[in-house]
């Protein structure tokens, strides 16, 4: 989840949330850290449109969503947070390998909660 972006925040306010799916055993553990809070994303709905490339493109996709589809679609945000979800992460494990040119671009479901 991210809550502001490195280029407008000062570096003691970016702030990002790292989201896993974890099983009842490893929750019941991570659920006494100190280090570690749980947190779920809240159902709702939410614009997605989905990405293919590197990171460095990923700034636009998600300014096309806020700048020009909420505008053009007369949405309303929630309050919360816009969301990422990498697919097949897996998948580009088992290319590390491979040189760099082969690799697949990597697809990224970006999430805009909206009333």
């Amino acid at each position: 989840m991210l809550y502001s972006t490195p280029e407008l925040s000062v570096k003691t306010q970016y702030r990002i949330d790292i989201g896993v799916s974890l099983n009842a055993e490893t929750q019941a553990i991570v659920s006494e850290s100190s280090q570690i809070k749980l947190k779920s994303i809240p159902q709702g709905r939410c614009a997605m449109i989905k990405y293919s490339g590197d990171d460095n493109g990923l700034t636009a996709a998600i300014d096309y969503l806020y700048r020009d589809w909420v505008n053009a679609n007369d949405i309303t945000l929630r309050n919360y947070p816009l969301f990422l979800e990498r697919l097949d992460i897996n998948d580009n494990k088992l290319a590390q390998h491979e040189p760099r040119q082969a690799l697949s671009p990597q697809q990224v479901l970006i999430y805009l909660p909206v009333v």
